[in-house]
């Protein structure tokens, strides 16, 4: 008797702490800007975070907004107080102008199932074509059926 009273005051003070243990994931920053950069360039960008829960974390799915923003996690568990970096590559040709991608992470972390992380940063377009067109309009306000016009339209880049 005396040593199932003793079984029992250990094990449950132990399936108590057990069952509380939770993974918990922080981001330094859900936010990274890469500032201003021109069209079509392909910049590395990181976001770094830390396991500050009592359990291992297990970062479950990532996903872009788009396929101009690509990340490949390699590890995929965290134990307590381990820390790690999400890599992220954007690919900014066909963009012009204030930009806002995300991905979202998906973990084990109970309080913070989903984590939308941003991607923003002004994109320039520069040395691309551009077309002036002249006159901008041309009448044939006199034609008569069966005669010849000529005019001159001039296109420049």
């Amino acid at each position: 008797m005396k040593v199932k009273l003793l079984l029992i005051a250990i094990l449950v003070p132990l399936l108590a702490v057990s069952i509380s243990a939770k993974a918990k994931i922080q981001f330094e920053s859900t936010e990274v800007s890469f500032g201003e950069i021109d069209s079509g360039k392909i910049i590395d960008l990181e976001f770094k975070f830390k396991n500050t829960g009592d359990d291992t974390l297990i970062i479950k799915n990532i996903s872009a907004s788009c396929g101009c923003t690509a990340t490949k996690l390699k590890k995929r568990d965290y134990k307590p107080g381990e820390s790690g970096v999400l890599p992220v590559k954007f690919n900014s040709r066909g963009y012009n102008g204030k930009i806002t991608k995300t991905i979202t992470i998906s973990t084990n972390d109970e309080d913070q199932v989903y984590t939308r992380l941003k991607v923003t940063g002004n994109v320039l377009l520069k040395d691309f074509a551009a077309l002036e067109l002249g006159p901008d309009r041309l009448t044939f306000k006199d034609a008569r059926p069966g005669e010849i016009y000529k005019d001159t339209v001039t296109v420049k880049n």
